[in-house]
């Protein structure tokens, strides 16, 4: 699998607009509910690169 390029550094909690950051939040919520719900470790592995994805998302703006 190639690896993907790092996210830039700011992509950082200090620049992000609040709603973004709610928004962040919200997401590490998703993340922490999937973990409780699924027990198969393929499907939980799946579902939280998913709600990553989701969340990086928000810093769509600063990879320009």
């Amino acid at each position: 699998m190639a690896q993907r390029p790092q996210l830039p550094r700011l992509c950082d909690a200090r620049y992000e607009p609040l709603r973004d950051r709610r928004s962040r939040a919200k997401g590490d919520r998703i993340i922490s509910k999937i973990a409780e719900i699924s027990n198969s470790k393929r499907i939980r592995l799946k579902l939280i690169k998913l709600a990553l994805s989701c969340r990086l998302q928000n810093c769509r703006n600063f990879q320009q």
